[in-house]
């Protein structure tokens, strides 16, 4: 069973408790709530608890970078969204976008360019999983002979029932 998903949870990976002090101050008084943890393997054990629509970096943690975590979003069924937060650099920013990142973050963080990017990026996920659910619902329904509406009204008594 997928674990549950927290629509306004950041997962942020900033092993520099400066810059998770700035975000959580960011932050503050905002819809979101943020879970910090401080290295790759920390991560990945919190996302099999709870999945985080976004997650945010640093470029570098103890045990990976951004790119080790970037792959492991890859593998998972619900693809959070990955923020990286670095100092200006146009090439990280194409190289983090065209290897399925979400975007990038310029040190110093602006509160108002923060929340737009956060906001931006759970609106992305959840269209991505609600397509997601309709192309299930129309293989579904396509291996059964049935109209999609059927499918999904059957999904959901299903998972009513449970």
């Amino acid at each position: 069973m997928p674990p549950p998903v927290l629509a306004n949870t950041i997962l942020s990976l900033m092993p520099c408790k400066l810059e998770q002090a700035q975000v959580q101050s960011i932050l503050y008084g905002s819809e979101w709530v943020i879970r910090p943890v401080r290295t790759l393997t920390e991560t990945v054990r919190s996302l099999a608890r709870c999945h985080s629509p976004l997650v945010i970096c640093e470029t570098r943690f103890p045990d990976g970078d951004w790119r080790d975590l970037l792959a492991h979003l890859s593998s998972l069924d619900n693809i959070s969204n990955l923020v990286l937060v670095a100092r200006h650099d146009v090439a990280l920013a194409a190289e983090l976008v065209n290897l399925g990142g979400y975007d990038l973050l310029e040190k110093p963080l602006d509160r108002s360019e923060c929340l737009h990017v956060f906001a931006s990026a759970r609106r992305n996920w959840n269209a991505r999983m609600h397509f997601n659910t309709y192309a299930a619902l129309q293989r579904v329904a396509g291996r059964a002979g049935v109209s999609w509406e059927i499918a999904r009204e059957t999904a959901a008594c299903r998972a009513a029932r449970s």
